[in-house]
């Protein structure tokens, strides 16, 4: 009865190690990021638009910048944008606007206009007069507020 109860023992800890195996590489990989961005509720509006695009079909199993407009930046684009942003119809819309806020490695925002990166959408980024509010660090993302969307 002892063997069989180590033998259990054993194969229930080699599942939990081989979960938190595909955790860290990547199998949960947009979690960690938007955990971190739950936890902020001046985010909240770039937090749901993440969600409700699916951003793990946008980064996969890469380390990702993030630069996130905080909801000021949002609000001053105009809620009727916004919202139509989350409509399925605007899907394209949204993945567009995603694609020009990621960075498909973690930098620091010292790094981001130093001319050589790119997002997503194939853009060099830079950006301009926005102002890096606060930065944020997880095991797979580098979360940098910013206050503009790039539309």
């Amino acid at each position: 009865m002892k063997k069989i109860i180590l033998q259990c023992l054993a194969i229930a800890s080699i599942f939990v190690l081989l979960q938190s195996c595909a955790t860290m590489a990547g199998g949960m990989n947009s979690y960690t990021s938007l955990a971190e961005m739950e936890k902020k509720p001046e985010l909240s509006t770039m937090t749901n638009l993440c969600k409700t695009y699916g951003i793990a079909s946008l980064v996969g199993a890469n380390q990702f910048t993030i630069l996130a407009p905080d909801n000021d930046a949002f609000n001053r684009e105009g809620s009727l944008w916004v919202s139509n942003l989350s409509r399925p119809e605007y899907r394209k819309d949204l993945e567009r606007l995603l694609k020009r806020h990621i960075i498909l490695k973690k930098i620091d925002a010292s790094q981001i206009n130093n001319g050589e990166q790119k997002n997503l959408a194939g853009e060099i980024v830079n950006i301009g007069n926005a102002r890096v509010k606060a930065s944020y660090y997880t095991t797979n993302a580098n979360i940098q507020v910013i206050d503009r969307v790039f539309r």
